[in-house]
């Protein structure tokens, strides 16, 4: 459980830096340490049906969880940290490629058929644990980034930019669960997954299959952040 230990790892040392930060309030940290034991819990489900099923089939729900840390570290160092303009562009734009890990995990409950396991119920608790954890750390992190960022633009500007970042999400994860790209991929393969992009909206089906998606996780994106973010105010 390599992932496991590098994800408690780094969620330490950034609570302990953000400690002594006095941009970010105690509700903020609090929020972070909360995630930091909700993903252990998620991490001892996965552990525990592996032992059940004695079988590592899951390993990649605490992988998808690690990644989902991701963008929320790098959010962390962006608000914490005094940067030079332009290593805070390159870090937003490494944040925003990997933001829809945190809400791709949801998609991983269509492997609850692969095969019979132990317990079906279990399997449900097990996915979803990792799901409900990785889309929380996703909006957290996005709350970071509109604090540090978004909150001085104006209403218009900050609400168009909103909707951009969750169309893109929405985007990033149709091509990661259809397509198999992963968010490494836009640097590693860019004119391969523009060749599939361009593959699938020449052809009415997967058009519409890619619009469906994006329009769905566009919206629930938008109305789970507008929750989150009520409560957390």
């Amino acid at each position: 459980m390599l992932h496991a230990y590098l994800i408690i790892i780094a969620i330490e040392q950034s609570i302990a830096k953000i400690a002594i930060i006095v941009q970010m309030n105690r509700t903020t940290i609090k929020l972070i340490h909360e995630l930091k034991f909700f993903s252990i819990a998620a991490i001892v489900f996965v552990a525990f049906h592996m032992t059940l099923n004695r079988s590592v089939e899951l390993w990649y729900l605490p992988w998808n969880l690690f990644l989902a840390w991701v963008p929320l570290l790098i959010a962390v160092y962006l608000v914490t940290t005094p940067l030079h303009r332009y290593l805070a562009r390159g870090l937003l734009i490494a944040w925003l490629a990997f933001l829809p890990n945190t809400f791709y995990v949801l998609t991983d409950i269509i492997h609850i058929n692969d095969q019979i396991r132990f317990n079906q119920t279990y399997d449900v608790l097990t996915f979803m644990i990792t799901a409900v954890a990785s889309f929380l750390i996703g909006l957290a992190s996005l709350y970071l980034i509109d604090e540090k960022y978004l909150s001085k633009l104006g209403h218009d500007a900050r609400r168009a930019i909103f909707v951009a970042i969750a169309l893109a999400c929405g985007v990033a994860i149709y091509i990661g669960r259809e397509l198999r790209w992963n968010s490494w991929d836009l640097v590693a393969h860019p004119y391969q997954i523009l060749s599939d992009l361009a593959r699938i909206v020449t052809s009415p089906e997967t058009l519409a299959q890619l619009a469906l998606t994006v329009l769905g996780y566009t919206i629930l994106i938008l109305l789970t952040y507008k929750i989150f973010r009520r409560l957390k105010s």
